[in-house]
């Protein structure tokens, strides 16, 4: 599926033309320039949305077994014996009683899954490592026993971020807030021919700006949104679609026989509740236009989050 999406200069006038009141956007910030942030940052995330074949006879609590319990459990091994993997989260998608209060029409994205994979996400999991290098090498470990299939993408975090009401701005944070009961993640797809590392940057630092702008004019947007994180295909990695990761991999990861669609930028929005996620997506209405040219096959992961492990004590 592919969106209707135009230049880096096109996507400036859009967001200045939803920008109906207010100052000009602070620039203070040192996540602003998100080049220079990827060129300094050596922290990789590793995210992955597992699910399950739209051939294949599974419930989603047998799903949710699978993952919640055994994948979690041979992760937290995982994660003992290999110092550099700091965190795992887990976000449910499947949880529709805590759920009920979400609506899924006001996510910018439309599409589920990247056509033409019979492939549903049924979750979301992050992996925060100390570098790329510790988590490629590790990958050659005995001691390591992620076998999750899905699509993923190894990101570089260029900004961490909370709303500061009485500045009306966002302000950079290492800390995730420990009351969130809603995550919603934008995966952001690459275009075939391959996206360059400085347009995705861009890109992000405009939807940032967007973001921000909207929430000036319209404050009660903010309400319930507790951290937002936005992160960008790392520069270790090619510029070339699809393969360039998975070649930049161990030839025997255990990745390589997984059904994978690289997804090369994600948001990161997390709430105090599901109601507060539907209010803020339906104020933002131009969101999922904001992307680079030929971008396809962008999604949405909605769910409940968890925190399996942190080493790090609430890091965002």
């Amino acid at each position: 599926m592919s969106f209707k999406t135009t230049s880096l200069a096109a996507l400036g006038l859009t967001i200045m033309a939803c920008i109906q009141q207010g100052s000009a956007i602070s620039t203070t910030s040192k996540s602003l320039n998100y080049k220079h942030v990827a060129e300094i940052t050596k922290e990789i995330r590793w995210y992955v949305t597992p699910g399950k074949m739209t051939n294949v006879a599974q419930t989603d609590e047998e799903f949710g077994y699978e993952y919640e319990v055994v994948h979690a459990e041979e992760s937290t091994a995982t994660g003992n014996l290999i110092e550099p993997l700091r965190s795992y989260y887990q976000v449910y998608t499947y949880h529709h009683d805590a759920l009920a209060e979400w609506d899924p029409s006001a996510a910018p994205f439309t599409a589920k899954t990247p056509l033409p994979f019979k492939y549903a996400p049924m979750a979301l999991t992050r992996q925060v490592w100390n570098s790329f290098q510790d988590f490629n090498v590790s990958l050659d470990s005995a001691a390591y026993q992620n076998k999750t299939a899905g699509f993923g993408s190894a990101l570089t975090p260029l900004a961490k971020l909370s709303w500061n009401t009485t500045k009306a701005t966002f302000v950079d944070t290492e800390t995730k807030s420990r009351d969130a009961g809603m995550y919603v993640g934008l995966l952001l797809a690459d275009s075939s021919a391959g996206t360059s590392h400085e347009e995705i940057y861009k890109t992000l630092e405009l939807r940032r700006e967007y973001v921000e702008s909207r929430l000036r004019v319209k404050p009660g947007l903010a309400t319930g949104l507790l951290n937002y994180v936005q992160s960008g295909k790392a520069l270790v990695t090619g510029t070339e679609s699809g393969k360039v990761f998975m070649d930049s991999l161990q030839a025997n990861s255990p990745f390589t026989a997984g059904i994978f669609w690289e997804h090369v930028a994600l948001e990161e929005f997390w709430f105090k509740s599901p109601t507060d996620a539907t209010s803020f997506f339906k104020g933002l209405p131009k969101l999922g236009k904001l992307q680079w040219k030929g971008s396809s096959g962008s999604y949405v992961v909605a769910g409940v989050p968890k925190v399996v492990f942190d080493k790090d004590k609430g890091r965002l």
